[in-house]
């Protein structure tokens, strides 16, 4: 008897005993580590950060104590403090799945029924038909010129203004997420990339956001460029200096031409990919591959397999006459660098 006293949670109260709002039960703030540290193993970072606040808030609300009360409280709390309906889901999905866990922690499926008070709010959300940032060659050029100017002005190093400018390049002619894929290509990738036939790229699917192993087409405008950029580099560094760029670019504020207001960032040179492939018709299968964008069906599951010579040979049929840099610094640019950017710009595309 003293045991099932031990276990069981504490109810206050005889009245409404048969309902939700007569019944509080209690966990312990281990309980709630234990939880959170077993859904933020082996995640990324940003998920980690939201996992961690939402275990906060929920502390913060409850106290310990889960009843009809503290479940409002909380809610009340995320639609007060946040504006954004996926900090919302964050919050209210991590609850959802702590009392989940004490359900089965306790073996009292009570507990679960709490979820009941934790539904997303209804929200009126404004239809969007297209994406309002858009990406184009003249924002993909204004990021080259930037580059450039930096190191005609002393203000970048030549390893530096090499590694960006193969960061800018290998981003728009591919689309890879540059965090979760590109910062993580290593040296040694590269190099096999470069000294096949096709020049083809090996994505492994920890490089991967979906671990979808995945093949890379290297554009032969490329080629001299990567290749000077991984020059006297150990095999097992890392190809791309991501935090560099992405530090680089938020000191500079690079606007985007068609997209008032709004800056250039690393992630645009996905969007210009995947929207300039509609401009050069780039087929649909071989853009879904390469991106590993939309590929979650049956059929690439079970029956898609691209061999890498194949992958190559569809990609070239629409990028082979997109040339970015070749075409970079224009007829009519009087700028007081444009000696010196045509001179670095020719080192790079002359082998």
């Amino acid at each position: 008897m003293s045991d099932w006293n031990v276990l069981k949670p504490s109810v206050s109260g005889n009245k409404n005993i048969g309902t939700l709002s007569g019944l509080k039960l209690t966990f312990a703030r281990t309980e709630l580590e234990s939880c959170t540290t077993a859904r933020t193993r082996n995640i990324a970072p940003k998920s980690v950060y939201w996992i961690e606040k939402a275990s906060e808030i929920l502390w913060e609300n409850t106290r310990g104590v889960i009843s009809q009360t503290t479940m409002e409280k909380l809610h009340n709390s995320i639609l007060s403090n946040y504006s954004s309906h996926d900090s919302w889901g964050k919050v209210l999905n991590f609850t959802r799945a702590f009392l989940k866990y004490l359900s089965k922690l306790h073996l009292d499926p009570s507990y679960q029924n709490f979820s009941l008070f934790l539904d997303m709010p209804r929200t009126r959300r404004d239809r969007k038909t297209v994406t309002s940032r858009i990406v184009t060659t003249v924002d993909i050029t204004r990021v080259i010129d930037c580059i450039f100017d930096a190191y005609c002005d002393h203000h970048l190093s030549h390893e530096s203004m090499v590694n960006y400018l193969g960061f800018t390049l290998f981003g728009a002619y591919t689309g890879q997420r540059v965090e979760a894929t590109i910062s993580k290509i290593t040296v040694a990738q590269l190099r096999t990339a470069l000294s096949a036939s096709p020049s083809i790229l090996h994505v492994n699917p920890v490089q991967d956001k979906i671990r979808m192993e995945h093949y890379v087409p290297i554009h032969p405008d490329l080629h001299h460029i990567l290749a000077k950029m991984i020059e006297n580099k150990a095999d097992n560094s890392r190809a791309f200096e991501f935090v560099g760029y992405q530090m680089w670019l938020k000191r500079n504020r690079i606007s985007l031409a068609r997209a008032p207001g709004m800056m250039f960032t690393p992630s645009d040179l996905r969007k210009f990919a995947e929207q300039y492939g509609d401009i050069i018709r780039w087929d649909q299968t071989n853009r879904a591959y390469i991106l590993t964008h939309g590929v979650s069906g049956i059929d690439w599951a079970h029956y898609k397999h691209p061999l890498p010579e194949y992958v190559y040979a569809n990609y070239m049929q629409y990028w082979e006459s997109v040339h970015i840099l070749e075409n970079e610094l224009s007829a009519g640019d009087i700028g007081a660098n444009v000696v010196c950017r045509e001179k670095v710009r020719t080192g790079l595309l002359v082998a």
